[in-house]
């Protein structure tokens, strides 16, 4: 009886150890679906940070300033900026760049 006991404790916390930790996808500071995350081509996942924790894996990643989130009917999307939009990032990014250059 001690044999078995002892083979199902060893069994059981085998079994524990070895189970599959669940995974949450972030985007930015919003959390996404797997669907989203598994649709999302490589070349927009910018700096893709992975943190795995005893109970729990949490992948993150940023967008490039191209793209960015939208979410429509409680669902996500990403989509692509318009170049007006674009350029204004650029110009804006460009301007605290010198003037960071020149502190």
């Amino acid at each position: 009886m001690k044999n078995f006991i002892l083979s199902f404790i060893i069994a059981l916390s085998w079994n524990i150890s070895m189970a599959i930790t669940p995974t949450r996808y972030f985007i930015g500071k919003t959390e996404v679906p797997e669907s989203l995350w598994m649709s999302t081509p490589d070349s927009l996942k910018y700096s893709t940070l992975k943190i795995e924790y005893d109970s729990l894996t949490v992948i993150e990643t940023d967008l490039p300033m191209t793209h960015y989130l939208d979410s429509i009917n409680g669902g996500y999307i990403i989509k692509k900026r318009s170049e007006e939009e674009i350029s204004a990032i650029e110009k804006t990014l460009g301007i605290s760049l010198k003037i960071t250059r020149q502190m």
